[in-house]
């Protein structure tokens, strides 16, 4: 890790894992790594370019921290991305044909055709 460090000094994975475990260790460097990395995340959460797995570092360091308003921040980020980012809207699952056999309850498709101009 110190390694992986000392290439990249703000990389978040390491200064996140390295970190807990010298904290755990009782080694004052621990949680100078958990709070850089908690920053970076932060800084990230702020421009709204923060990945999946990103959330779950910046999670992990803001309870580490007892970064309550930050822990909602990121639960909030992460509905608004499941919202943005999913797929598979109802509104367009309602609108979709069936296939292969499958039923559909037929008050959706009536909405569906209701909604569309």
């Amino acid at each position: 890790m110190e390694e992986s460090l000392r290439l990249d000094p703000d990389f978040v994975p390491a200064l996140t894992v390295h970190g807990h475990a010298l904290r755990d260790d009782g080694d004052p460097r621990g949680l100078e790594y958990v709070t850089r990395a908690f920053d970076i995340l932060e800084d990230e959460l702020a421009r709204e370019s923060l990945s999946e797995d990103d959330c779950a570092l910046l999670e992990r360091n803001a309870r580490t921290l007892g970064k309550r308003r930050t822990l909602e921040r990121v639960h909030e980020y992460r509905e608004r991305w499941r919202i943005d980012d999913d797929p598979v809207r109802p509104d367009v699952l309602a609108a979709s044909r069936p296939d292969r056999g499958e039923r559909v309850d037929r008050r959706d498709t009536a909405r569906a055709e209701r909604s569309e101009p």
